[in-house]
């Protein structure tokens, strides 16, 4: 019979529970130093008050740099609301001028080459800045957190009416006309 070759493991520093015995005996000899040698216990103290202190201090800072970044988000988003009221306000503005505009074309205080035309053109424009206000406000009514308000957009006044006619109504046809005084 062949015999059976066992590997046997050395350890470099000794047996594994050399090693643990060894460790408890140093700590154990750290500790008991600690307690009889008193010098030692300030630095300890000292770790352990600066970082007691540095924890302390940095909770503030950090409230303050979250005020600081709230403080400018909320700067930045009251700077968006104005710009976005100042260009609804722009743009309606325009809308009325172009509304004026198509109302001096249309009934010929204006005089253009091809009314038809300059119409067209105006009423596109009139169209896009409608388009643009309404997108606009459901923008702005977003970014306030409230419902969109209906807006009256329609600033053309209507054609004069033309073509009156004047009819005179008479209850039965043997009554004579109004204010003829006819009776006995």
């Amino acid at each position: 019979m062949p015999e059976a070759s066992v590997d046997v493991v050395h350890f470099p520093f000794g047996s594994p529970a050399a090693i643990t015995q060894a460790a408890w005996s140093v700590l154990g000899s750290w500790r008991g130093s600690v307690f009889r040698n008193l010098s030692l216990l300030p630095h300890i103290l000292e770790v352990l008050g600066g970082t007691l202190l540095g924890v302390v201090l940095s909770n503030p800072w950090k409230f303050l740099q979250y005020r600081s970044s709230k403080r400018q988000g909320d700067l930045q988003s009251a700077e968006a609301l104005s710009r976005l009221n100042a260009k609804l306000y722009d743009q309606t503005m325009q809308l009325i001028e172009r509304s004026e505009r198509y109302e001096n074309v249309r009934d010929g205080v204006v005089k253009v080459e091809i009314p038809g035309n300059e119409l067209n053109r105006v009423q596109a424009q009139i169209d896009l800045l409608k388009d643009a206000i309404s997108a606009g406000e459901r923008q702005l009514a977003k970014l306030e957190k409230r419902e969109p308000r209906s807006l009256r957009l329609n600033y053309v006044r209507p054609r004069a009416p033309t073509g009156f006619r004047i009819l005179e109504v008479r209850s039965t046809p043997d009554d004579p006309p109004a204010g003829s005084g006819g009776g006995s």
